[in-house]
């Protein structure tokens, strides 16, 4: 499972909107270099998505279920263009402590072995 090719959507959905079925099989890629390199260009990828939907027939869209997928994307996408109604985020540091624990451990364990 691990070693087979990541699958389209449009594979499963052949009338899903070609510019999400990019998006989507970019984010799915297995190697992290393949993948978007931010939550920022998603959010850019995704706006432009909106943006071509919002650009075509959005009425023939809504009475597809085919094409609900791209119906949802365009109104998340919505939400993620006005960030000043979402409130801030806390911060969490916990990840950084356990990166910087792990470092420290990689540390000791390099000055053993070279003792």
């Amino acid at each position: 499972m691990l070693e087979a090719p990541v699958p389209r959507v449009s594979s499963l959905q052949p009338r899903v909107h070609p510019q999400l079925d990019d998006l989507v099989f970019q984010l799915m890629k297995k190697r992290p270099e393949e993948r978007p390199g931010s939550a920022e260009e998603v959010g850019q990828a995704l706006a432009a998505v909106k943006r071509v939907l919002e650009a075509t027939d959005v009425s023939a869209q809504a009475t597809d279920p085919a094409l609900a997928a791209t119906d949802l994307v365009s109104a998340v996408s919505g939400l993620a263009d006005d960030s000043s109604q979402l409130p801030p985020r806390p911060r969490r540091r916990w990840p950084w402590v356990l990166v910087a624990l792990a470092a420290l451990g990689a540390a000791v364990t390099v000055w053993l072995v070279a003792a």
